[in-house]
């Protein structure tokens, strides 16, 4: 049985506009559906590698009793004290199976291939007027996990080892209500669960040896749940995502559990967060995934005349491995223009 706690925190996530850019059209990921049973398809596989980068800055702030210009009998008053920045690169294989019509299992293993952490002084604060030094959480001089014998120079507090591993498994299950390869007038509609199991080696600090402590798991099971839509119109293919992430339980010697003397707020926090961007097609203005001559514009005009030899199998129409056969990308674009300039 895994325990589990009311959990009062929350974090929403906006991720920016992501626009990308191809020379014709390709299965965007959150158009593709995996699915089974079907005529013609028995059952498919799919396999993703996805990388993220993640930057996370947050602030400190902690209670101090006593604070000079405060009213004894007012609130407990609060003050900045430091600024926490994490850096992550997460790379994460994953496989798709479908097991009935539009339906799929998925499995994916993130693995971290660096973390890095550390603290530093926020504006206006000292090393001695820092709350975490007067506490003795962290001495005047810092903590620096690569090199413990040494002070930290400037508005340093700590630097952590570089960690990495495998935090979580993710074991999940999706649906789609809607799919435009089957209804071109209607969008790819995907729903899914996903559970978030903790196999990895919890992230712990030991002073004694920091650098045999880098594992990157909290030790948290988690569900998240998840819906996308995505929808081909001509040459721009507009999507959005949305996902609510939250703590089911946690291992036994997870950082999240409770510490007693009547806690209440233990669990790690809830996330919601929201994607959405658009991929566009240069020169594939009918999205049917491949270049035909008449779709030769501007710079790309000049392979009018190669065309017929670049149509290796003579279909009328150029796919990505035939115009990756003849080296054709933007800069050649660019390129076969300026020469038409010239001339």
């Amino acid at each position: 049985m895994l325990a589990s706690s009311t959990v009062l925190r929350h974090r929403l996530v906006i991720a920016g506009v992501v626009v990308s850019t191809s020379l014709v059209a390709s299965a965007n990921p959150l158009a593709v559906v995996p699915t089974a049973g079907e005529t013609g398809n028995a059952i498919d596989f799919f396999i993703h590698v996805d990388y993220d980068y993640t930057l996370d800055k947050s602030s400190l702030i902690r209670e101090r009793v006593g604070n000079p210009g405060t009213s004894p009998l007012g609130p407990v008053p609060h003050v900045n004290d430091l600024v926490f920045h994490q850096d992550s690169h997460v790379v994460t294989p994953k496989l798709e199976m479908g097991v009935f019509h539009d339906t799929w299992l998925s499995v994916a293993l993130p693995v971290v291939i660096q973390q890095s952490r550390r603290l530093e002084l926020d504006r206006g604060v000292e090393r001695t007027t820092s709350t975490t030094v007067e506490d003795g959480i962290l001495p005047a001089g810092g903590y620096d996990a690569t090199d413990p014998s040494t002070p930290l120079a400037g508005n340093l507090m700590f630097r952590s080892v570089d960690r990495r591993g495998l935090d979580q498994v993710h074991v999940g299950l999706g649906f789609a209500a809607m799919n435009q390869a089957k209804d071109d007038t209607k969008p790819t509609w995907k729903l899914g669960a996903e559970g978030r199991i903790s196999v990895g080696k919890i992230m712990r600090a030991n002073p004694a040896n920091p650098g045999g402590e880098t594992g990157v798991s909290t030790g948290v099971h988690e569900l998240r749940v998840w819906t996308s839509v995505d929808k081909k119109l001509g040459w721009v293919e507009p999507w959005f995502e949305l996902y609510w992430q939250l703590p089911i339980g946690h291992r036994s010697d997870s950082l999240f559990g409770d510490p007693g003397f009547g806690t209440t707020n233990t669990d790690l926090q809830q996330q919601a967060g929201i994607g959405f961007g658009v991929d566009t097609y240069l020169l594939d203005d009918n999205a049917n995934g491949k270049v035909e001559a008449a779709e030769l514009k501007g710079g790309y005009a000049s392979l009018r005349g190669r065309f017929a030899a670049l149509d290796l199998n003579k279909d009328g129409g150029l796919d990505l491995k035939e115009l990756a056969a003849g080296n054709i990308t933007r800069a050649t674009a660019r390129r076969l223009a300026e020469t038409d300039n010239d001339l």
